[in-house]
């Protein structure tokens, strides 16, 4: 089922435990199971298709090109991977001489040489040697193997290049054997606890912190089962410290007996398992009759060795090519000793919902590192020729087509997601269905397992009677072979010295001796013939028991025989269920991998929108700032119309005062007119009618007449008052229209000017509120940076930033104070004068590659005292994982205070200090200084600092130039490597 959508070519590239499990096609059982395998395959080589004219490296960097939504950093500058290659192929930085002409070198292939010399340096060996040794002892105490033999042992292993598989075997499968015995200590100082070990062979060796699944399955991962807890155990739970006296090394046995079961403290739920691999399936086992599963059976101060070894079983599965989960761990390892981090990171955290950033390229290098033969050099050089590996940390600057990119992605990545998470979920049927049909056959094979049980324990209780009535046997048996022929000697020479004392009968001394040999001959004759009594009497007895133990080893056959279609049937479906669960787990993987490859494209989309956002803002601020410059602006015009408003208001004033003040006083003329004409006109009527009694009366006439010419003329007065009083009302109005007028112009020009003040207030307050709308915008931008610079080191696209190690930074010190030149240089005199080259050796490469590798042994011999403290302040506890950084008061009071790292700045023959204090010329002392401790030249502005700081203590310039050192030293960028 599993191969039929395969082809030839592409099953060749399967790992061959996935083929055998594929090869079971014809079993009903593993029908769905194998479709899901395969698919998962094909999905693998369809993504990666290899090609064999490709470099490995340059695969690399296809595949994690092609995983990553956005641009990449740029390459790293000579300086940059100058001292990052140094630090992960040697642990150290160079020296200053290296770094100049390194840097100073302008062939186009340099970097591939310089990972080649370092590959092939002592150094390397030296350097890989401790990374190996805190991977895998994680800096615990030597107990039973003493350091330097581990140490020694390590470095041998790497100067001889020896491949990882090897290194692995020797370990896991180690006993003490004193041809070999430092491999053992793996085992021996974690004092053979099984619990501990299988905690810690998952870990290192398979990358599955299997530790809190031993009472249960895992609480928070879903893959970590209990049952693979105990399928590790049982490779690891029958061996034991054997170490009977005290005085003499420690060793490591094993026993053959010990079957592996558990109960889930939760569930209550129990089960048994045979060994088995993480993410493989059990194993078959030898069987043995009872009695014989020894080689060599335990006995006091004897060390018991089993015919079928379940660890070296263990180191076989685990190395020979086949184990997934121990390549994939081992390059996985590999890779985060030169990118800062894993593909699955943690490294120990194997598991669907952490899967690998790169899967295709994980499944590649997987595939690849057995098929280079496990040459970790090899290997470690592929990497460190990648882009990848040789990238900046800068982050890209222009993202706009790629931010077009991901925006446009992201529908296709959320269905895609949908899809595998559904094809997840259906897993979860497969899965219950395998382990129902554990459940059936497990209930089936159980009265069988019962009887069994039984008749192995009859079995055994016949073989211990059976030895029990063996011992005196063997024990005569072994007295009688001493004995007889002792009998037959002592016989012999009693009767020749006999004789020689008949010949000899002045001879009484060589009498007595041959009375006492035959004394003795006959005594020993006596206890032959005991013994040989003994053996006969006994025999029968034995007869007896060993007639029974044939018999109960037939009982035990026929139950066996009996029971292995049952338990063949409950093996064939525990191993579908963890097949069944394995393809889960592949197909969750997937799930995963599509879930963050979604995340991490919003990510970068929410980066492009935070950072559209601070644009927008700033657009908008810009406008803000024109509006109320304009707003500003028009704030004097508004307030001359204002004041020029104000200028008439006066003059309108007056005129509408004056106006009203002459249309009061000719109102008041009117009156007076009016109120005189009115009197006369009475008066004249008045007059008119008493004429008519008085109608000769000229005087009277005369006066009626002089009456009416007045009231006449007053009433003309009067009208004439009148037409004034309306011209000074008209003008009254026209002058109040006036003053209105300009009342309404100064109204308006205030309202004006208000309006602009107010327009100006209300821009101020606009761009405040801009101003801190910016300021959210930035933090949110940075708050997203941060993000998607960790998504983007998480996927390689930018160098990781990692801080030393503690013995990186050690050595590294030393050789930036120049303590490792110094003695480099005075080991290679001594070791010359005591034993110089001939000529002929000195034109033989190899001779002087061996005298390179002996001079940087005794040198670093000599220097590796001064390591302890660093990693002391700077290493993580002993048997926790070293990877985290973390910093303390104490290691900054070591480096300001201490007296190891200020001794080896006092000037002293050809260190750092005593050949910065003899360059006068600053820009060239500030070059060295830079070169030897940064690795990198340096800029105008620093050579700049270091000049003034110079020029301002010319009376201490020693001190001040151990203070430049001290103050690189303790920056930033010496404590981080990457």
């Amino acid at each position: 089922m599993g191969l039929s959508i395969l082809s030839s070519r592409a099953f060749d590239r399967i790992p061959q435990g996935d083929r055998d499990i594929l090869n079971r096609s014809e079993n009903r059982n593993y029908a769905r199971p194998l479709v899901i395998l395969g698919a998962c395959w094909l999905l693998a080589l369809m993504t990666h298709p290899a090609s064999a004219a490709d470099p490995l490296h340059v695969r690399i960097d296809r595949l994690i090109e092609q995983g990553h939504v956005g641009p990449v950093a740029s390459t790293a500058t000579d300086a940059e991977f100058l001292r990052r290659i140094s630090l992960d192929l040697t642990g150290v930085i160079p020296s200053s001489a290296a770094a100049r002409a390194f840097l100073d070198d302008k062939s186009p292939n340099k970097r591939v040489a310089l990972v080649d010399r370092l590959l092939t340096s002592p150094r390397h060996a030296l350097h890989m040697a401790n990374v190996f040794d805190v991977m895998l002892m994680e800096r615990r105490a030597a107990k039973h193997v003493k350091a330097p033999e581990w140490q020694t042992y390590l470095t041998i292993s790497f100067q001889q290049n020896k491949p990882f598989d090897q290194l692995a075997r020797e370990i896991l499968s180690a006993d003490g054997d004193p041809k070999n015995r430092a491999p053992i200590r793996f085992y021996l100082d974690r004092e053979g606890e099984p619990n501990l070990l299988t905690r810690e062979v998952g870990r290192i060796f398979f990358g599955v912190d299997l530790q809190c699944a031993q009472c249960h399955d895992h609480p928070l991962i879903d893959d970590y089962l209990q049952a693979d807890y105990y399928g590790m155990s049982a490779f690891l739970n029958r061996g034991f410290v054997f170490q009977p006296d005290k005085k003499k090394p420690a060793l490591f046995a094993e026993k053959a007996e010990g079957n592996t079961s558990f109960k889930s403290v939760f569930t209550e739920e129990a089960g048994t398992t045979r060994p088995r691999l993480p993410g493989g399936v059990e194993i078959d086992e030898p069987a043995f009759p009872i009695g014989d599963e020894y080689t060599v059976k335990a006995a006091k101060n004897v060390r018991p060795i089993p015919r079928f070894s379940r660890r070296a079983k263990l180191a076989e599965l685990a190395t020979n090519g086949s184990s997934q989960t121990f390549n994939r761990n081992v390059v996985n390892r590999l890779w985060m000793h030169m990118l800062g981090r894993g593909l699955v990171h943690p490294v120990d955290l194997h598991h669907s919902d952490n899967p690998p950033s790169h899967p295709e390229l994980l499944n590649l290098l997987a595939s690849e590192f057995p098929a280079m033969k496990f040459d970790i050099r090899a290997f470690l050089r592929e990497i460190a020729l990648t882009q990848t590996y040789q990238r900046s940390f800068a982050m890209p600057v222009d993202l706009t087509k790629h931010i077009a990119l991901a925006t446009a992605t992201l529908p296709n990545l959320e269905a895609e997601h949908k899809r595998l998470e559904a094809a997840y979920e259906a897993t979860g049927k497969v899965i219950e269905a395998a382990r129902a049909a554990v459940n059936i056959a497990d209930e089936a094979a159980k009265p069988l397992r019962a009887e069994t049980t039984k008749s192995n324990a009859a079995v055994t209780a016949a073989v211990k009677a059976a030895d029990t009535a063996r011992k005196p046997i063997t024990d005569a048996e072994a007295k009688l072979a001493t004995k007889q022929p002792l009998a037959t000697s002592l016989t012999e020479a009693a009767a020749k010295t006999t004789e020689a004392a008949k010949r000899l009968p002045a001879d009484k001394e060589l009498a007595q001796i041959a009375a006492k040999l035959d004394v003795r001959a006959k005594q020993l004759i006596t206890e032959v013939a005991t013994l040989t009594k003994t053996i006969a009497t006994r025999r029968p007895a034995l007869q007896a028991a060993e007639v029974k133990v044939a018999a109960a080893h037939k009982v035990a056959a026929a139950s066996d025989a009996k029971a292995a279609p049952f338990e063949a049937k409950l093996l064939a479906a525990r191993r579908t269920l963890q097949t069944t669960i394995r393809n889960a787990n592949a197909q969750r993987t997937l799930a995963k991998v599509a879930e963050l490859k979604l995340a991490r494209a919003k990510v970068f989309v929410d980066y492009s929108q935070r950072l559209a956002a601070v644009s927008q803002t700033q657009a908008a601020l810009a406008k803000a700032k024109t509006d109320l410059q304009a707003a500003t602006n028009a704030i004097p015009a508004t307030a001359a119309l204002l004041a020029k408003a104000k200028a008439i208001m006066p003059a309108a004033q007056k005129a509408t005062t004056d106006a009203t003040a002459q249309l009061t006083q000719a109102n008041t003329k009117l009156t007076a007119a009016s109120n005189v004409a009115k009197l006369v006109q009475d008066a004249s009527a008045k007059a008119e009618q008493a004429r008519a009694s008085l109608p000769q009366d000229a005087q009277f006439l005369q006066a009626i007449a002089t009456l009416k010419s007045r009231a006449t003329t007053l009433s003309k007065q009067t009208e004439e008052a009148k037409k004034v009083v309306t011209a000074r009302q008209a003008t009254v109005t026209t002058a109040k229209t006036q003053l209105a007028t300009a009342q309404k112009s100064v109204t308006d020009a205030t309202a004006k000017v208000a309006a602009a003040q107010k327009q100006v207030a209300d821009f101020k307050t606009r761009i405040n509120t801009i101003n801190g709308q910016i300021e959210a915008a930035h933090t949110a931008v940075d708050e997203s940076h941060v993000l998607v610079t960790k998504e983007w080191t998480k996927y390689f696209a930018t160098a990781s930033l990692e801080s030393l190690t503690p013995e990186q930074m050690a050595w590294s010190t030393l050789q930036a104070t120049g303590l490792i030149v110094r003695q480099l240089t005075a080991e290679q005199a001594a070791i010359n004068k005591k034993t110089p080259l001939k000529p002929e050796e000195q034109k033989d490469a190899a001779k002087l590659a061996a005298r390179r590798t002996q001079v940087q042994q005794a040198a670093y011999a000599k220097l590796k005292g001064n390591v302890g403290n660093f990693v002391r302040l700077f290493g993580a506890g002993a048997g926790q994982p070293q990877q985290d950084f973390f910093a303390t008061v104490d290691q900054a009071l070591f480096f300001s205070n201490g007296n190891e790292v200020r001794s080896w700045l006092a000037p002293s023959g050809t260190n750092l200090t005593a050949r910065l204090v003899k360059l006068e010329e600053p820009k060239a002392l500030t070059e060295e200084l830079f070169l030897s401790i940064l690795t990198r030249r340096p800029a105008d502005s620093e050579v700049a600092d270091v000049t003034q700081y110079l020029a301002a203590r010319p009376k201490d310039r020693s001190a001040a130039i151990q203070e430049i050192v001290w103050a690189l030293l303790t920056s930033t960028e010496f404590r981080f490597a990457h």
